[in-house]
């Protein structure tokens, strides 16, 4: 088991460290569908071991697991376009500006660690979310934000905050499109 997920983890920092040289566009791509694939596993991860079990024994049924990709109490109330236009417009460039530069600046005055950056700017950026089945399926998306904020933060800030905002607008653009299909 040990060998496995440190073949695992090895296999991911190559990955990681290898994008540091993709152009923004392979970039943005392959973190967005990164992203939807980790979603699914997650989504799956916790609906079989937490979600499921949890509203089997309280008496929910399988209500629980329509709140775990998207807070239902909030995006109910909206039609997909102000969805879109909420999620792909406005948010992008705020949460970037706070949770990824704002947030990794600061931390850089305490620790020079990239992954305790990392991991501290994604689990902050899932926080404000507010539910926790759906903090728990955007930890990840905050790490591949965090993760290309830092690998563009190389070059410039303004690239390193345009790539990031743009790889949020597809990850949620993607989500909209997702909820087009499956309301």
């Amino acid at each position: 088991m040990k060998t496995t997920l440190n073949r695992l983890l090895n296999l991911l920092t190559k990955y990681f460290d290898n994008a540091k040289n993709y152009s923004t566009f392979r970039l943005i791509v392959e973190f967005t569908l990164l992203d939807l694939i980790v979603k699914f596993g997650v989504g799956i991860f916790v609906s079989i071991f937490i979600l499921i079990p949890v509203g089997l024994i309280s008496g929910n049924g399988l209500k629980l697991i329509d709140n775990f990709f998207v807070d239902q109490n909030f995006t109910t109330t909206m039609s997909l376009g102000e969805l879109a236009i909420i999620s792909m417009v406005i948010f992008p460039p705020f949460e970037t500006l706070i949770f990824q530069n704002f947030v990794i600046w600061f931390l850089s005055i305490f620790t020079k660690k990239k992954a305790l950056l990392i991991l501290i700017s994604a689990i902050i950026f899932a926080l404000i979310h507010l539910e926790l089945t759906a903090i728990l399926a955007i930890i990840p998306a905050g790490i591949l934000l965090s993760w290309v904020y830092l690998i563009k933060k190389d070059e410039s800030k303004w690239k390193a905050f345009y790539t990031t905002t743009i790889l949020h607008i597809s990850m949620n653009g993607l989500a909209v499109l997702l909820r087009l299909f499956f309301p």
